[in-house]
């Protein structure tokens, strides 16, 4: 294999890598080079590149209160820097390209973190974003040529227009995110020019066409490849610089950006294209490329955009031109809205098998398998999918993120029964639209057992009506003498019981699955504790769902004590007004050396068992096993 293929991938690999396990693999990646290349550059080459790149990606500069001009407009919120540092800033919905403004206090981002779902907080962080302003102060309007064509396209109110030349959109897309339709266009520009004058000419002038256009407008990331690309091939006609220095460049650019979609998928790609196959051939692995990469990247498979890729990216750059003309026609704005439809669309979450298998698919394209066997290894890729996600032979527990409520989900094995247990909702955000809902679709759940209403608080119950209207519920359960209709022990603790304030009423759910028991308070207090221990044996609990958020009302000392789980978790959002959990709750889990997990610090936690094995996984990254009783 040529050199430069080889460094080029070797660069772009350790890109995709944390810098621990970069160091380690150009330390292996270089030995390789050396022996594979002796005689030549190689092995020092793809070093000092990749340890240039790692250089820029860990050359972060903490942000600190000052000025911060405005470098990237969103739907919701606004990029900022100054300069290096770069911040958030909500609440300004005049922002436009070089405006300035004021900070005096900044914070770090949160948002929720649920497994399969979008994180801001997450997706801040690969681009080195980790704070946001509060109050920023407009300082400077600015009156740059890039800020007031801005302004005149905001005025105009066509977010179609918005989001194909600045990415503004409310939700992103698959196809938005490959910078569609402008790199078509402006490779429809490139294909005329060579035609009519060579490519001598062609590549330079849509290279620096690109330039100027990021200049006045944005700079999306397709475009930065693509000018990569272009100033590649005036220079040399070998496809496999054009390959490798696009790519190495990419990454110097954008340290963070090697899984960028806009690289990805020109990479797979070109490498398809150049494996010899006819067009008849290269389609359907085209397809399955894309399809794979649609539910590793976003969760779902949207199969009308899949297989009209072509058609769309035509279209698209047709409706731009169209959207850019002076003249209304009726039709226009219905054609607008056809991107943000969904026909054919399914939410879909990446297994281990799945993952597995598309990483051997991936491999069969990069490592020069045939034809067939890339297909059927991509084929295979989605029948493991479909197993695993349907012959799930785990049974999970799953303690959402929704901030300051309670929302956890139960499924049995093969998905033979799903039980939520509440569904709160917030006043600034719909739990039930943005984070319930979703999340049930993407573990293919359509229709719910039961739903076991702990009690009448709005951040318990709040979402439950809404979520009926979205997916069917066999049974809600909002009395504690009622039993849930599953075929493990399921059962509500303390039917009769004396009590002394609302949060007492709370149904307590005692569940056992796989030798490991489960105990979910609901906002049960101390009083509810101390009757719970003069009537059961709480000892084998392994898992204890601490009452009201952590508050100081419940999880006594001695109740702790007496249960002594294994694992204890606690529900609580960000910043809350109530200042959940209380300081004694948690001194008294670490006197009694009691793991904890919250969603406001881990994000959603899950928990999966079969047999002897008992699994723990938190959103941000924590593992850990229990032991069965």
């Amino acid at each position: 294999m040529n050199a430069w293929l080889l460094v080029g991938l070797g660069v772009w690999l350790s890109a995709m890598l944390d810098p621990f396990y970069c160091l380690f693999f150009c330390g292996f990646a270089s030995l390789y080079f050396a022996f594979r290349f002796p005689k030549t550059w190689t092995s020092a080459l793809f070093l000092g590149l990749a340890l240039l790149r790692l250089g820029f990606s860990c050359a972060s500069v903490e942000a600190k209160p000052g000025e911060y001009t405005v470098y990237e407009v969103k739907a919701n919120y606004a990029l900022a820097r100054n300069g290096r540092a770069k911040i958030v800033l909500y609440q300004v919905p005049n922002a436009a390209y070089g405006d300035r403004y004021a900070v005096q206090t900044l914070e770090p981002i949160h948002s929720l973190h649920n497994l399969s779902l979008f994180s801001f907080e997450a997706h801040m962080a690969k681009q080195g974003v980790e704070l946001y302003a509060r109050d920023p102060v407009l300082i400077a309007a600015s009156n740059s040529v890039q800020a007031r064509i801005f302004r005149s396209l905001q005025a105009r109110d066509d977010p179609f227009l918005l989001g194909a030349l600045y990415g503004i959109a409310e939700k992103e897309s698959f196809f938005a995110t490959l910078g569609l339709p402008l790199v078509t266009l402006f490779c429809f520009g490139e294909r005329w020019m060579r035609r009519r004058f060579g490519s001598s000419w062609s590549r330079p002038l849509t290279a620096f066409g690109v330039i100027g256009y990021g200049i006045f407008f944005f700079f999306h990331p397709a475009l930065i490849r693509l000018t990569l690309v272009q100033l590649t091939k005036w220079h040399t006609d070998d496809w496999r610089l054009a390959f490798a220095w696009p790519m190495i460049g990419y990454v110097l650019l954008r340290p963070a950006g090697a899984l960028d979609l806009v690289l990805v998928v020109p990479v797979l790609w070109t490498w398809i294209h150049q494996k010899g196959w006819s067009g008849r051939n290269q389609k359907p692995v085209q397809l399955l490329a894309l399809a794979l990469l649609q539910v590793l990247f976003f969760s779902q498979l949207d199969l009308v955009a899949l297989v009209l890729t072509g058609v769309f990216k035509k279209g698209y750059a047709l409706l731009l031109i169209a959207s850019l003309l002076p003249v209304s026609w009726p039709w226009l704005a219905w054609l607008k809205r056809l991107p943000d439809q969904t026909w054919l669309t399914w939410t879909i979450r990446s297994t281990i098998p799945f993952l597995a298998c598309a990483l051997c698919f991936l491999a069969c394209v990069l490592l020069g398998a045939s034809w067939k066997k890339t297909i059927r290894t991509g084929l295979l890729s989605f029948g493991v999918l479909a197993a695993s996600l349907f012959f799930d032979p785990f049974f999970h527990v799953y303690m959402l993120d929704i901030g300051q409520g309670d929302c956890a989900l139960l499924v049995e094995p093969f998905q033979k029964s799903a039980v939520l247990i509440d569904a709160g909702q917030n006043v600034f955000r719909d739990n039930v639209a943005t984070v319930i809902v979703p999340f049930l679709r993407s573990r293919g759940i359509r229709q719910l057992d039961a739903v076991v209403v702990t009690h009448n608080d709005f951040d318990h119950s709040g979402g439950v009506e809404e979520l009926q209207k979205q997916i069917p519920v066999r049974q809600i359960v909002t009395s504690r003498d009622e039993r849930v209709d599953v075929d493990y022990p399921f059962v509500s603790l303390l039917p009769a019981r004396e009590v002394q304030e609302e949060n007492d009423e709370s149904i307590v759910s005692y569940f056992s699955y796989d030798g490991i028991d489960y105990l979910w308070m609901g906002d049960a207090g101390v009083e509810i504790e101390r009757q719970l221990l003069k009537q059961y044996d709480l000892s084998k609990v392994d898992v204890l769902k601490l009452g009201h958020h952590g508050s100081q009302t419940s999880s006594d000392f001695s109740f702790l004590a007496q249960t002594n789980p294994q694992l204890a978790l606690i529900s609580v959002g960000e910043n809350n007004r109530y200042g959940h959990p209380h300081p004694r709750v948690i001194q008294n889990l670490r006197n009694l050396e009691i793991d904890t997990l919250m969603t406001k610090d881990d994000g959603m936690v899950h928990i999966f068992s079969l047999g002897r094995f008992c699994f723990v996984e938190s959103a941000k990254g924590k593992i850990g096993m229990l032991d069965r009783g």
